[in-house]
């Protein structure tokens, strides 16, 4: 018996590893966070939409990249014109409703065209 409560211990350890980590699988957002919206939307726009137009499109000199923080201040890298330009429209759609704080959820950022 006194073996097993070790064993279970680390698998409990294991599986906390594995659940704060899957988060982020290849750079996409896996799992929703909480973000602050002004804070990444201002941020986002001034790292990659180079032609202030307040959109993020191919024709933006930026290098499509962008690393979103989390409220805890993890941060998960999102790449691509197109799934940039899904952050910023959710990220805006908030700041619309005056959230600040939001749940970015990855359906919304990796949905097709």
């Amino acid at each position: 018996m006194g073996c097993k409560m070790p064993i279970a211990r680390i698998f409990i350890f294991i599986f906390i590893l594995l659940i704060t980590n899957i988060s982020i699988v290849k750079g996409e957002i896996r799992v929703p966070i909480l973000v602050n919206a002004n804070e990444n939307m201002e941020n986002l726009l001034e790292s990659e939409d180079t032609d202030n137009d307040n959109k993020i499109t191919v024709d933006d000199k930026g290098d499509k990249i962008f690393y979103i923080e989390s409220i805890t201040g993890r941060t998960y890298k999102v790449e691509g014109a197109y799934y940039l330009s899904n952050v910023l429209m959710q990220l805006s759609l908030d700041k619309e409703e005056n959230k600040q704080i939001m749940l970015l959820r990855p359906y919304y950022i990796y949905e097709n065209p």
